[in-house]
């Protein structure tokens, strides 16, 4: 049984609960959404959402309705079904169709800047936010003007983190090659000794979405060196792709 700091994940219910909530099953049953006796199991079908709102309308409903699934599986989300990825997967794409800012690998990096929640992601621990037997909060820290990132995974009402240390090159208008430089333990603020990332260890970080206080990033090694994966703590071909993995991050309000 996973153990959790500061929450129980949440049990992962039905993915047919995502279906047009505040309507009702019998809304999205007669509508045609959701068929009589259709598997709950099976993955919500998204055509009541894409037939009933256009623009800034659709934009906030498929924001509101991927954290109302994701959650579904705790916040953080952890150990989500595979169905339910794959839900979340097409109202990320549909986000993605309709990102506004672009170039922000570049001039508009700024839109980038300041301190992100991960809510979720299909990537492996301790980039989902768990750690072992434990789940944390996870935050993506972006500082435009230094050129610095960092993933912070906080215990303890973040008074103990873990910290990942990066910078970036840019590869395009809307990737960085995100290079690891250091991962340490910071206690009430006050970090100890940290540990050295081996030469070229690194990912591609696509932007696939941003908006004032939502990003989606599709990250993946895209041929570069992975110390998990050379250790054996996951699956050699997993994450390969530079888009292989999701990340779906709200913004933090500045402190």
């Amino acid at each position: 049984t996973m153990q959790s700091l500061g929450r129980q994940p949440q049990p992962a219910y039905s993915a047919a609960a995502f279906v047009c909530p505040g309507w009702g099953l019998q809304r999205a049953r007669s509508t045609g959404v959701l068929r009589q006796g259709a598997s709950r199991s099976s993955r919500p079908p998204l055509q009541y959402l894409r037939a009933s709102a256009t623009g800034v309308e659709a934009v906030a409903l498929l924001k509101e309705r991927f954290l109302q699934l994701s959650q579904e599986s705790g916040d953080p989300a952890i150990g989500v079904p595979e169905n339910v990825q794959g839900a979340l997967d097409d109202i990320a794409r549909q986000l993605e169709a309709q990102n506004a800012i672009k170039d922000v690998a570049t001039t508009n990096s700024l839109a980038l800047d300041g301190t992100w929640r991960v809510r979720y992601t299909n990537c492996v621990p301790p980039s989902n936010g768990q750690l072992g037997p434990f789940v944390g909060a996870p935050f993506q820290v972006v500082d435009i003007e230094k050129g610095s990132y960092q993933n912070r995974l906080g215990f303890f009402g973040r008074n103990v983190e873990v910290v990942l240390s990066a910078d970036w090159t840019v590869r395009d208008g809307d990737t960085w090659i995100v290079t690891f430089r250091t991962l340490g333990l910071e206690v009430f603020g006050q970090g100890l000794p940290k540990i050295k990332f081996p030469k070229g260890t690194s990912k591609t970080w696509c932007m696939t979405y941003t908006d004032a206080d939502t990003r989606l990033v599709r990250a993946g090694s895209d041929g570069a060196y992975s110390p998990s994966r050379a250790l054996g703590l996951y699956d050699k071909t997993s994450g390969i792709e530079k888009d292989a993995f999701l990340f779906y991050m709200t913004r933090e309000p500045a402190k």
